[in-house]
Formats: structure tokens, sequence, C-alpha cells
């Protein structure tokens, strides 16, 4: 008995004097934690730039774990500083528990099987358009697809007075792009809008990417953190929606001759377009007054028998509907989807 009682007041003792060095022991353990945690951050960064990867749950969980044991410390470092007589034997167990407890985290954040897992998505995330294409749409469709399928051409652009549907066109190049393996899913859609904004423009492309530039103000060191991510895409395609004013692409970070990057720019004006360095050109048409009928008859008649275009009267009638149809932007009344 009398043993046992004088190992607990050595125990006591230890606990009483030796404070400072645990805590300066568990002190290099967190830094060392610290610096792991760094490192796999780092890491995580670099896979999940990969399509089809995303973050194992228990690296999720280490990483909480690994917060969670800073705030800790810091806890237990601020009660040491004030230096209480009373506390200092607790505190100095409370440094043996974390020190047990932050080696543990060392360990397990070695990870040897990987951070990241191979997933599938099995929603698509593609955009909602018109069932009806005309001849003109599907002809259209085809020839940006094999522009951008080549390697001849790295930069289209589409281009059409509003309301002609070239939103719609460029949309549907969205949706069967991303069905298309060799782009791996990369496929980047923004809207640029009238009144062009850059450090806009860069969170956008960011967020896509999963890169966070809240912490950097200036334009040309977010530029080249964009660069460094885009690059690691191998091949993607770029696709800028109603773009009113040009501008260079390296403001945002892209070089124009970094290999597998291709671009569609939309866009009313065919001077923007060729400012944007675009390649190739197409410009989208009002429907032929054939097609308007036929898109009126398809989205418009709700299963009423409309005039056929047989008689005078009648074919009057049909034209009246058809010229409607195809000018529809005039009136501010939309078939398709408008840019």
């Amino acid at each position: 008995m009398g043993d046992m009682l004088a190992n607990v007041l050595v125990n006591v003792a230890s606990d009483y004097y030796n404070l400072e060095k645990k805590v300066q022991n568990l002190k290099r353990k967190v830094e060392l934690l610290s610096c792991q945690e760094s490192d796999m951050v780092a890491r995580l960064r670099e896979e999940e730039l990969h399509p089809g990867k995303m973050r194992k749950s228990v690296v999720k969980y280490w990483l909480s774990e690994v917060a969670s044991k800073q705030k800790e410390f810091e806890s237990l470092e601020a009660e040491v500083n004030q230096n209480s007589r009373i506390s200092r034997v607790t505190l100095a167990k409370r440094a043996d528990e974390m020190i047990e407890e932050v080696t543990g985290l060392l360990d397990q954040g070695i990870f040897s099987e990987g951070v990241v897992l191979d997933f599938s998505e099995t929603i698509e995330e593609k955009f909602v358009t018109v069932e009806w294409r005309g001849q003109a749409f599907k002809e259209n469709l085809e020839k940006i697809r094999i522009s951008l399928l080549g390697n001849e051409v790295s930069s289209i652009g589409i281009y059409g007075m509003g309301g002609v549907g070239k939103t719609t066109l460029a949309q549907c190049i969205y949706n069967e792009l991303k069905n298309i393996n060799s782009f791996c899913g990369n496929i980047l859609w923004f809207t640029v809008s009238q009144d062009l904004n850059i450090p806009k423009l860069q969170n956008d492309i960011g967020k896509a990417l999963n890169l966070d530039l809240s912490g950097e103000d200036d334009e040309h060191k977010r530029a080249a953190k964009l660069g460094w991510a885009l690059e690691r895409k191998k091949r993607f395609v770029l696709m800028l929606d109603d773009v009113w004013t040009p501008f260079l692409l390296q403001r945002i970070g892209i070089s124009p001759s970094l290999h597998g990057f291709k671009m569609i720019v939309i866009s009313r004006s065919l001077e923007v377009c060729r400012n944007m360095e675009c390649q190739n050109y197409l410009r989208v048409e009002v429907l032929s007054d054939e097609e308007a009928w036929k898109l009126f008859m398809n989205k418009l008649s709700y299963g009423k028998q409309l005039p056929s275009e047989s008689g005078r009267d009648s074919k009057r009638s049909g034209k009246e509907v058809c010229w409607f149809a195809s000018c529809n932007y005039h009136h501010g009344w939309k078939l398709e989807r408008s840019d």
C-alpha cells in the first residue's frame, strides 16, 4: 500500500514539474501534423483536378480531426500560459493524452492506399433544350461537332441577331460534348453578359475547377493559378455565352496555344468573335418560313387543327404565322430559348 502511494506521489510530482516539457513535445507533434495536413490538402487539390475523382470519406474525417486537435492544443497552451499552479497536474495529463492522439493522427495520415475514389455521376449536368430541331439547326450542330473533334480548329465563334437560337445551339453542343470521352467531361460553360467582369469570370472558372481564389486580389496572380489548374485538365472546352466585349484570354489565365484547349464564343457580333481570335465562324439565321411553320405547329397548336397552306386565304395565314414565328425576337415572343 505504501509503495502504491509513493508511486502516485512520484507521478504527480513528475506531472507538476514536467508540464512545460510535455507541452513543448506536444507542440512539435502538432506542428508536424500541420505540415502533414498542408501536404494532404495539396495532394487532394492535384488529385481532384482529374475528372471522376473524389476524396475518400476517411480523408475528410482525418482532416476534421486534425483541425479539432489544432484548436484543442491552442486552448491547452493558453491555459498553461496562465501559470495556474492548481491545474498543472491536470494540464499535464491532458498533454499526455493529446500526445498519444496526435501521434495516432500522424500515423493515420499516410493513406498508403490513396486519398481519392473513382466515381461516375449518374446524373449528368446538362441543359434542358428544345425537342424540335430543324434541318439548318442539325447541320450547324454537326459542323461545330466536327470542328471541335478535329485538330485544325481550336476556337469557333457563333453569332447572329438576338433570339435566333445561338444559345440553344450552343447548349445542345454542350450536352453532346458531355458524352464524348475524349474531353473527359471537361466542358466549362460561363455566361459573360454585357458588363464584362474579369474577376467574376475568374471566380466562376475557379469554382468549376475546385480552386479557391477568394484570398487573392491580384488579377495576374489569379490568372496564373487558373492557368496552372487548366493545364492539368489536358483537354477541355471553354464555352463563353453572351459575349458583348472582346477580351484577351490571358487576362483570365488561358493561353490560346494551350494544348487540348477548345473554345466556343457566342455573341451577337461577328466583330466580337474576330477580336476573340476565333478561327471559324458560324452565323445562325432566323428560321425559314417552312421551318418556322413546322415549329409553330409543333409547339403552339396544342393539338388543335390549324389552317392548311392550301388556298389563297389559308396560304396567306400560314405565311403570316411563319413570319411571326421566325421573327419572334422583334416581338419579344420566343419559340426557342433565346440568348
